[in-house]
């Protein structure tokens, strides 16, 4: 943020110099030597006339330091809940994601999906048998992920979660190093794509690490592997300078835990304290379990009887506690929850746990409410009560589980199993999709974000004139991480491949601007943009819906523009729900090197009388008509079911 706070002291300071010494004029014409005066709709435009109106002056451009944010974000979801767009985000309040970086990092024989394996065997083999297709004590995922049944050390993965995640507005996430095991590999290219986009300008969620099981051992192990790299320095959250980790800080509190667990011989080095660099080094957050008020626990140092104190990673008791942290108040929002632990026992004991359909206020289950995620939102609605200083949200990626033994023939799953008892937030091919992580980006909107977008002065703009006029254009938008990626990876088990391709044209930027008449859009690219081809429905997309984001057309876009046209103009048609559609008229277009210029009539696309639209930038999706596509392949602005919103000052 510093970096990008210079840079706009630098850009300003020129600003102002040129000023003084060079006639702010706008170039309106192709020819370099005709100078149109600014629009009598927008007086108050000023720009620079420069010698060469078709080079981009990085400069001059006051746009620079723009659209480093999420919060002109919006989006509709499946079920018509919308995002919100904001003008500010309060830094009182803070938002933490609890998260999985363990797939794939033990030796996985095969993939055992129990939600494929119940509707294909029955729960005698799930819950009763010791087979190949479902082995005791291997792990089981409950069922599909968007992206597979991936590694965590997949740096695609890695990318497109802390993407996903800092459009959502999350500000740290939790690594689970719980059971003692860290998880280098998978986390370092979290860490790093986390300075990537830092470095570029992006305001991402950092990490945090939150430990329980040998305490002492994993802090120091934290500590010597992970902290002492000083590449990842801008990667941990902090409070007064100093990384955040949950943790004990007492010896006690680590032999307690695992007394709990039968551990009865303390001799070990593992057990060791805390060395007083390690305690003077982090800042400490006390962890806490669920299960911490249980009466064997009584007299341990780890016992808690108010059960209003520490960093809990999941609750059982509804209402929600407001705990006491030394990050201040704190909730968990979860997507379910298991009191009756585990999971698997609302399965085979008709135990209550709390599934994602549960509504703890009437005390049962809700019609659809694992589709609208009722005991997520029951959680989120005391939050925004109560607004606490931080929260967690349990659980970005917890898809796995191990089965394992129980008692008469009969195997468990603790803390996951099916699509009802399961703890994922990430989108879930076949069953819930986005509807979630949609669902999480409204709910933190609400939470820590404040006002609305601003509303954009008119601007007319020649699209075949100097590039001058798009540098005081006010709406600026950019893609989340710079450079393409593809995907060379495959499942757990090595039996799938995943493969994406880096798209034809890798959409940096967008501007836009309006007038009473027009809408202006230029979106860059890398490199320099591709040659349109027939038939090809993902070439430069850009899809537009008018008013408020609502289910209307294709998925809540009413238009699409690029589908086809010429090398001047390109097609504007109006979209079916079934992604066809019919040209309503064409738009003026102009593409130069990595920049296109698009001005489109306001009538075309139902904004005669409208002050706001959102719409939404992408190319080279592998399956253009499936919106679930949009996270996962090609070049989209902004990803998946998430738009931009543009309103105009009346």
């Amino acid at each position: 943020m510093a970096k990008k706070a210079v840079f706009f002291i630098a850009v300003l300071y020129i600003v102002i110099c040129c000023a003084s010494c060079t006639p702010q004029s706008v170039r309106t014409s192709s020819s370099p030597t005709e100078t149109a005066a600014a629009p009598q709709s927008s007086p108050m435009q000023t720009a620079i006339d420069q010698e060469n109106p078709f080079e981009w002056l990085e400069e001059y451009d006051r746009g620079a330091v723009k659209g480093y944010d999420v919060l002109n974000i919006t989006g509709v979801d499946a079920l018509g809940r919308v995002i919100n767009t904001a003008e500010a985000k309060n830094e009182n309040y803070q938002v933490g994601m609890f998260y999985n970086a363990a797939n794939g990092f033990a030796t996985v024989d095969g993939i055992y999906d129990i939600t494929k394996l119940l509707e294909e065997y029955g729960e005698e083999l799930v819950f009763y048998e010791d087979s190949e297709l479902s082995p005791a004590e291997a792990e089981h995922w409950w069922g599909e992920p968007l992206y597979g049944y991936y590694k965590s050390a997949d740096s695609y993965i890695a990318k497109k979660h802390v993407e996903l995640l800092t459009a959502a507005g999350v500000d740290y996430l939790v690594c689970d190093v719980t059971n003692g095991w860290t998880y280098p590999v998978a986390t370092s290219y979290v860490l790093e794509y986390i300075v990537e986009l830092r470095e570029q300008g992006w305001d991402t969620p950092q990490v945090v690490y939150y430990v329980h099981s040998l305490n002492n051992k994993t802090v120091r192990e934290l500590y010597s592997s992970m902290y002492s790299n000083p590449d990842y320095e801008e990667a941990w959250y902090k409070v007064d300078g100093k990384p955040v980790i949950i943790a004990y800080t007492d010896t006690e509190k680590d032999k307690a835990e695992a007394a709990t667990r039968g551990v009865t011989d303390f001799s070990s080095s593992d057990y060791d304290p805390l060395s007083q660099e390690i305690l003077d080094y982090f800042y400490f957050v006390e962890p806490r379990w669920p299960n911490d008020t249980m009466a064997s626990l009584i007299g341990t140092p780890i016992y808690d009887p108010d059960k209003k104190t520490g960093y809990a990673w999941i609750e059982w008791t509804q209402p929600l506690p407001v705990r006491d942290t030394s990050l201040g108040s704190y909730m968990n929002v979860s997507v379910a929850s298991h009191p009756a632990i585990p999971f698997s026992f609302s399965i085979t004991h008709g135990a209550q746990n709390w599934s994602r359909a549960y509504n703890p206020v009437l005390g049962m289950d809700s019609k659809n409410g694992v589709m609208e995620g009722t005991y997520f939102q029951a959680c989120w609605d005391q939050v925004l009560e109560t607004m606490p200083d931080t929260i967690m949200l349990v659980s970005w990626n917890m898809w796995t589980v191990l089965k394992l033994p129980y008692q008469n023939g009969e195997y468990m799953y603790v803390d996951t199993v099916t699509l009802e008892y399961s703890l994922s937030i990430e989108m879930a091919r076949g069953a819930y999709e986005d509807n979630y992580y949609m669902q999480s980006a409204e709910n933190i909107r609400n939470y820590k974000f404040t006002g609305e977008a601003p509303a954009r002065e008119p601007q007319t703009i020649d699209i075949n004139g100097s590039y001058a006029q798009w540098y005081i254009t006010e709406g600026v938008y950019r893609q989340i991480g710079q450079d393409a990626y593809r995907r060379i990876s495959s499942s757990v088990d090595g039996s799938i491949t995943y493969r994406t391709t880096l798209p034809e044209n890798n959409i940096q930027e967008i501007r836009v601007a309006h007038d009473d008449n027009n809408i202006y859009f230029m979106l860059r690219t890398e490199d320099d943009i591709s040659t349109r081809e027939d038939g090809n429905l993902s070439w430069m997309n850009l899809f537009i819906g008018a008013g408020e984001p609502a289910l209307e057309g294709w998925e809540g876009y009413e238009y699409v523009l690029n589908r086809s046209g010429s090398d001047t103009a390109t097609d504007i048609v109006k979209l079916n729900a079934d992604f066809t559609g019919e040209v309503v008229g064409q738009a003026e277009m102009k593409i130069d090197g990595n920049r296109m210029f698009i001005s489109v009539p306001r009538n075309l696309i139902g904004m005669e009388n409208e002050t706001q639209f959102y719409f939404k930038a992408a190319d080279s999706v592998a399956v253009p008509d499936d919106i679930m596509e949009y996270y996962v392949s090609g070049s989209v602005m902004p990803m998946g079911r998430m738009s931009y919103e543009y309103k105009m000052a009346e």
